[in-house]
């Protein structure tokens, strides 16, 4: 008979749409859609150890050449674990916040300010909403120039929660930068120069260094000099992460890569002038 002829446990679910086969001696036909080369858009990821799980938003047939859609927001605000080694903020205002999207353990957080107004010092002052715990670790000596006053502040914050907002505060200014510190390594060094210099300072590794931050300030009441800098290593890569020019201050961010132990970068400035070195390794 046809039924035992076509003995078989398929449904019509188990099937692609419009294909047709013989089950137990009845025709069905399929209702599997065919998402074969579709992209198809998820909104749901949640975290499983190291691991990203992205929900598959409908039933259908997949091959190697579906894909699928997950705005990129949608990882940011449901992960928690994802860390970049730095965190890429510049902020430009006198009042300043940055709100986390991930959780940390530590976290560095430089803050620098300079104040344009003669004979007015500087201040730093970083503060949470949350329950991090924020250290100052190094606080630099301010800079006097004819244009005024700059300073740097270093701060550790440890277990920096997600969506957290930190705010720091200055007199004039102020701009920060945050790196991702839970498991790395590093040195910082500061140099202060005093008013109506003209000169060098020349950094030296003593060991392989993973990525160096230089932040310059550079102040002068007629010509705004800024710096400059040369590497003994031609296999060194500099790249300009952030450069900015009030008045005839000028202030900028340098990372370099591809140091190792013994090379030196010559860094260049004029007059009132200031640098922040920090190192990973």
């Amino acid at each position: 008979t046809l039924s035992s002829q076509t003995s078989a446990t398929a449904v019509a679910s188990n099937l692609l749409s419009g294909k047709t086969v013989w089950v137990n001696g009845s025709k069905i036909t399929g209702t599997m859609t065919n998402k074969s080369g579709a992209t198809v858009s998820a909104t749901t990821v949640t975290e499983s150890g190291t691991n990203a799980l992205i929900t598959i938003p409908s039933n259908g047939y997949y091959s190697t050449s579906s894909k699928i859609s997950v705005p990129i927001e949608t990882i940011k605000n449901e992960l928690t674990t994802l860390s970049d080694e730095t965190l890429p903020i510049i902020s430009r205002y006198s009042s300043s916040s940055y709100q986390s999207g991930y959780s940390y353990d530590k976290v560095l957080f430089i803050g620098h300010v300079y104040n344009e107004t003669h004979g007015a010092n500087t201040s730093i002052n970083l503060t949470t909403n949350g329950s991090s715990k924020i250290n100052t670790i190094k606080s630099s000596g301010q800079l006097s120039g004819d244009g005024g006053y700059s300073q740097f502040k270093i701060f550790e914050i440890e277990n920096l929660e997600k969506k957290e907002i930190l705010t720091m505060t200055g007199s004039y200014y102020p701009c920060f930068l945050g790196f991702d510190i839970s498991n790395s390594n590093y040195n910082y060094y500061t140099v202060d120069a005093s008013k109506s210099f003209s000169g060098t300072y020349i950094y030296t590794a003593n060991k392989n260094i993973k990525k160096l931050y230089v932040i310059s300030y550079n102040d002068n009441s007629n010509t705004n000099h800024g710096f400059s800098y040369t590497s003994s290593n031609s296999e060194i890569i500099a790249n300009n992460f952030s450069s900015e020019s009030r008045g005839n201050s000028s202030r900028n961010v340098v990372t370099f890569d591809g140091i190792t132990s013994g090379d030196k970068i010559t860094f260049s400035g004029y007059y009132s002038w200031q640098l922040l070195l920090i190192e990973f390794y």
